[in-house]
């Protein structure tokens, strides 16, 4: 079966043609082994397309060289030969929160010929797409010959891991922050070791797109996405702020003083607490990681007499932060001027007497006056 070159992709890519997935250059055959199951884990992003309406709230248009329909329960792009540009659609922005043990999954049926009108051959690339604007994962459809590929930003090869006529089937990705591995129709590949988003809360995006290309204006190709399904835990949320600490409001320079505090994370992750001592907004001590809720107490003196604002922030173990707390105000004076002139209590006549004494309190360093009661002093 003959065809003529032209591209069709279907594809998850940010806006601009440096997303654009493409065929040129070296393909590498993969082995296969075992297949994917879908984690159950929350649904961040999903479309059945089965209102057979445009949802703008979830996506827009990001090619117009052909067309986008909501028809038939899916979504349906066509394009003519002749236009060498592209036709897709973009979702919003979502976060999903990733770790070493800790996956997301992102699945899409593909129909790779919904109906078509040609002389004798078209061919294309289908494509279905995550990116953070920057990096990509995507899984493509080639349609002469045909084979199943997937490619990343960072090797930036077609990796072929089967091969199959037109037809529909699901593909799915599922993403751990170091590594990923891809399902196309029940071929899967093996885990590739990249760490294709360095964040661990990435914001991504779904790309669905083809492209064309060729001579005959009026030849044409259309072609469907299905079910997108986007499932894990959701991006990280910050911890909600730590309550006011609790302590003592009034104190003297040189004592130390026990304040608490404590804070949840929506996420029951861990948590650690830091402390302005001084209201200036940042902090001045933190805590260990601890777990959530917990209550974290610790001491702290303050050497110069003033009114201070105590406040306290919370941090997860991803690094998002709450707002300050409320302050809790605490004046700080010099303690008390407290004198003892010590002894000795007694002597004899005609000999000196050294006498020494205590003092606390006040501010450093202290000046003396001694009065001996019998009309002299020093100092």
């Amino acid at each position: 079966m003959n065809r003529k070159i032209i591209g069709i992709l279907i594809c998850i890519i940010f806006i601009g043609t440096s997303f654009i997935p493409s065929i040129s250059g070296n393909n590498k055959e993969v082995r296969t082994n075992k297949t994917i199951s879908s984690q159950n884990y929350d649904i961040i992003f999903k479309d059945d397309f089965n209102d057979n309406t445009k949802d703008y709230t979830k996506w827009s248009e990001i090619y117009t060289n052909g067309i986008w329909e909501e028809k038939n329960g899916r979504t349906e792009l066509q394009e003519n030969e002749n236009l060498p540009g592209y036709e897709g659609i973009i979702s919003k922005e979502f976060r999903v929160s990733i770790s070493p043990t800790q996956s997301a999954s992102f699945s899409c049926d593909m129909i790779s010929d919904i109906a078509h009108y040609e002389n004798w051959q078209w061919v294309g690339i289908i494509c279905f797409k995550i990116t953070d604007g920057e990096d990509f994962i995507y899984i493509g459809y080639n349609r002469n010959p045909d084979y199943l590929f997937y490619r990343d930003s960072i090797d930036d090869e077609n990796m072929i891991i089967g091969y199959r006529n037109d037809g529909i089937w699901t593909n799915e990705i599922t993403l751990y922050s170091n590594r990923y591995k891809v399902n196309m129709g029940g071929v899967t590949s093996d885990f590739v070791n990249n760490e294709v988003f360095s964040s661990r809360d990435p914001a991504l995006r779904v790309i669905l797109y083809m492209s064309a290309g060729g001579e005959y204006s009026n030849f044409w190709l259309r072609v469907g996405f299905d079910n997108v399904l986007v499932t894990g835990q959701p991006g990280n949320n910050p911890p909600n702020k730590p309550s006011k600490p609790s302590g003592p409001t009034s104190g003297y320079t040189g004592f130390s003083y026990t304040f608490s505090t404590s804070a949840t994370d929506p996420d029951d992750d861990q948590i650690r607490y830091g402390w302005d001592w001084n209201g200036d907004n940042s902090v001045d001590e933190w805590s260990e990681l601890n777990s959530s809720g917990s209550i974290d107490s610790r001491q702290h003196s303050w050497s110069v007499a003033d009114t201070y604002r105590v406040r306290v922030i919370s941090e997860d173990e991803h690094g998002a932060n709450s707002g300050f707390s409320l302050s809790l105000t605490v004046t700080i004076e010099n303690e008390p001027l407290v004198v003892d002139a010590d002894g000795p209590y007694h002597g004899n006549i005609m000999e000196d007497i050294e006498f020494d004494s205590t003092v606390t309190g006040g501010v450093p360093p202290y000046e003396y006056l001694w009065d001996y009661g019998d009309g002299n002093t020093s100092s």
